[in-house]
């Protein structure tokens, strides 16, 4: 579940809840009312620090900024990113309060705005925070412990001799990998909670992803 802006007096921890959303804007933005929150389940975001700016034109609200963490894998195996400083967000900040809203604010049609709004603010955040790229790594496996490390080891060892045992690790490894993958799984749902409920299913989608490699 993406993060998303709730701006509403209503309880919503009917929702926030089962799906282990937080609310990661702790400042007021308008005098001392908590106006803009954004909730989200996202592990990344949950561990940033929004910052507050200046509001734009007439507005008496003022702007939250999260530097988001961008996740995707592209097609050549790298994680796109951007690098902000401290810097960057000032030259953002200004280049934002220096901006003519007139023509936007004058368009007739709110979603022709709203994608005026989106591309130009994008368009500033990617001349001062441009989009890098790194090397994307695969997600740890939880159950993989020191016994499943001394089977490998023990498999690659046989295989560089050229032993016929190598095959007996292997098998081994992969038995003791199912059978440790199951215990983990049956620990965290016997705990009867959801947060390492939606943590567990999501360690176990990101790992089902992956391309099927030996052990």
């Amino acid at each position: 579940m993406d993060a998303f802006t709730i701006r509403t007096r209503d309880n919503i921890s009917d929702i926030a809840t089962p799906f282990d959303l937080q609310n990661i804007v702790t400042f007021p933005t308008r005098q001392s009312a908590h106006l803009e929150k954004i909730f989200t389940n996202i592990e990344n975001i949950q561990k940033l620090t929004p910052e507050r700016l200046s509001p734009l034109q007439d507005s008496d609200h003022d702007m939250v900024f999260i530097p988001r963490t961008i996740n995707t894998v592209n097609d050549s195996g790298n994680i796109p990113y951007r690098k902000v400083t401290r810097e960057s967000k000032l030259a953002v900040e200004l280049d934002i309060a220096a901006l003519d809203w007139s023509n936007i604010c004058s368009l007739p049609d709110p979603n022709t705005k709203a994608h005026a709004l989106q591309t130009t603010i994008t368009n500033i955040v990617n001349k001062h925070c441009p989009i890098r790229y790194r090397k994307a790594t695969k997600p740890k496996t939880p159950w993989f412990g020191s016994l499943a490390n001394k089977l490998r080891n023990a498999k690659n060892k046989s295989l560089r001799r050229g032993a016929k045992t190598s095959s007996f690790f292997s098998n081994a490894l992969k038995k003791h990998l199912r059978k440790a993958k199951r215990k983990w799984i049956a620990d965290r749902l016997g705990q009867n909670n959801s947060k390492i409920t939606w943590r567990m299913v999501k360690t176990l989608t990101a790992k089902n992803q992956e391309k099927p490699a030996k052990p």
